[in-house]
């Protein structure tokens, strides 16, 4: 094993920020690479840190927003820009940035949201709004239709199919925030119901919150998704009813 032996120079050297201080040169064949000052040195190792790490977390957060897959429509929405002027959606707003708020404390101990009333009220902007609280938490967040949703697992049945059953229930159980949207614009069938349910169901075992956001009321949606459903969707949560006027 051969020893590799390297020269060193020193010198005074001075710095316009920092002073005097000893420069240190090595020598590499015919070339002399000098220090300069350790202190100018360091900080721009800590300055290129700070810029990976802040790269890292954009990069972080577009990959959560894009798995997110909110709506283009709702590209632009948020809890700020959610547009109150009835206690109703006062009360409803209220509850949604507390809910955005303590993102962290509702993963911890599954309680979701139930929204439901009429077309055009807001229920599915203040879902989304929460979502994003979510997402600034760096928690990631699932938006799904019911209707897609319930049309993947199905499509899971063909005997052509690559994708695996469990693959996409597994898939809707990994978020911390799952968003289901439009429950109920479904035939109704006991295959849609069960499939509802093992979602539903996997997540309320793992503590996972659920927002459900549909146009049915209580009787209505029992009927639909069923009593056990139901009953998990609403343990521990809050069910919020928006019935004023469309905003469309």
């Amino acid at each position: 094993m051969f020893e590799i032996e390297i020269d060193f120079k020193r010198e005074a050297g001075f710095c316009n920020e920092h002073g005097h201080f000893e420069n240190l040169g090595a020598f590499v064949g015919d070339r002399i690479i000098w220090s300069g000052c350790t202190l100018c040195v360091s900080k721009e190792i800590e300055e290129e840190n700070k810029a990976i790490a802040v790269e890292a977390e954009r990069l972080m957060n577009k990959r959560l927003y894009d798995e997110a897959a909110f709506p283009k429509r709702y590209e632009n929405k948020n809890l700020e820009n959610f547009f109150v002027e009835n206690k109703g959606q006062m009360n409803a707003l209220g509850t949604a940035l507390l809910y955005g708020k303590k993102s962290k404390e509702k993963l911890s101990n599954g309680s979701g949201l139930l929204f439901y009333g009429a077309c055009g009220t807001g229920k599915t902007h203040l879902a989304i709004g929460i979502g994003k609280k979510f997402l600034e938490a760096n928690l990631s967040v699932m938006y799904v239709r019911a209707s897609a949703l319930i049309r993947e697992v199905k499509e899971t049945w063909s005997k052509t199919s690559k994708v695996k059953e469990g693959e996409v229930y597994a898939k809707y159980s990994a978020p911390d925030l799952l968003i289901v949207d439009e429950i109920g614009r479904q035939f109704g069938t006991d295959s849609e119901k069960m499939i509802l349910f093992e979602i539903i169901n996997e997540r309320y075992e793992q503590m996972k919150p659920i927002i459900a956001i549909t146009n049915l009321d209580g009787v209505n949606l029992s009927e639909y998704i069923g009593v056990a459903a139901l009953d998990r969707l609403k343990e521990n949560g809050e069910s919020i009813c928006f019935d004023w006027s469309s905003y469309r």
